[in-house]
């Protein structure tokens, strides 16, 4: 007589594929979005860092006024020395 065969064991459950990096990566789109994003955030800076002279002009005249920040003031930094 034959007897009966053991049921398979349980396939453990895999996990949801997207998670991490790849999630982050998929809910951005993917090559073509990241591509895209990646040209938008070097053109930013670009242009934060060195804006060309049309631009102080255009933004004077947009909003009337132009605004200079030094970022660096002599040897202080951080600010820190009294003074």
């Amino acid at each position: 007589a034959t007897q009966p065969r053991a049921p398979a064991p349980p396939v453990p459950a895999r996990a949801a594929p997207g998670g991490g990096l790849r999630g982050l990566w998929a809910a951005l789109g993917g090559w073509p979005a990241l591509g895209g994003l990646t040209a938008a955030t070097v053109a930013g800076v670009w242009l934060g860092v060195s804006p060309p002279a049309a631009l102080g002009d255009w933004a004077a005249t947009t909003f009337g006024l132009t605004e200079t920040v030094a970022l660096a003031t002599g040897g202080d930094l951080f600010g820190l020395a009294e003074g």
